[in-house]
């Protein structure tokens, strides 16, 4: 009886013992599977995040591109204008210029010899009489027009040049006006003074 009970004993022992094996064996296999499975959550979140962070510096690259291209356009929008008003000044300033200024647009502006002149309100007071026929014969020599342009009531709000007007047709003949068409016409050579390209 005794060695059965042993034997019964030794079996349960010898059971106990391969299930407390199968239980460790098994509890490592879940462990192992854990720290695999959270090591590839974790590679697959830092493969997201740095995918995220790769697109948000891409993006944040794309953005200050953009400003400093819109800063540069800016700059060079500012660079001509800037180009622009010296002109204008140099003509303004230069008493003799500006009066062939005048006499030139008049001219060029005058399609029948007959308009009216308008000035701004400044030089209104210092072109009179004399002024318009010296523009009528000047219109007359280089055009063949008979002149018979006169100084008008009116003025225009223009700070500087004419304005030549018969009926509803008006020519605009400011040296603003002027040197911005000018400006555009030949903005690519402008733009290759002042902006030259790099070797």
């Amino acid at each position: 009886m005794n060695s059965v009970a042993e034997k019964i004993l030794a079996d349960a022992e010898s059971t106990v013992k391969q299930m407390q094996a199968d239980l460790l064996q098994k509890e490592k296999e879940i462990t192992a599977e854990h720290e695999a499975q959270k090591k590839r959550m974790q590679e697959a979140y830092d493969n997201r995040l740095s995918e995220m962070l790769e697109a948000e510096k891409e993006r944040a690259i794309a953005r200050a591109e953009l400003e400093l291209k819109k800063e540069l356009l800016k700059m060079k929008v500012d660079m001509v204008a800037d180009v622009v008003e010296r002109c204008v000044r140099a003509i303004e300033d230069d008493a003799d210029l500006y009066h062939q200024f005048l006499v030139t647009m008049a001219v060029k502006g005058s399609l029948t010899g007959k308009e009216q002149v308008l000035l701004s309100d400044n030089d209104r007071q210092a072109y009179g009489d004399d002024f318009i026929n010296e523009l009528n014969h000047t219109l007359e020599g280089k055009t063949g027009l008979k002149g018979d342009l006169t100084m008008s009531d009116e003025s225009r709000p223009i700070r500087s040049g004419l304005v030549l007007k018969q009926g509803d047709v008006e020519f605009n003949g400011s040296v603003e006006t002027a040197v911005r068409t000018i400006a555009e016409r030949h903005r690519v050579e402008i733009a290759q003074i002042l902006f030259p390209k790099e070797d």
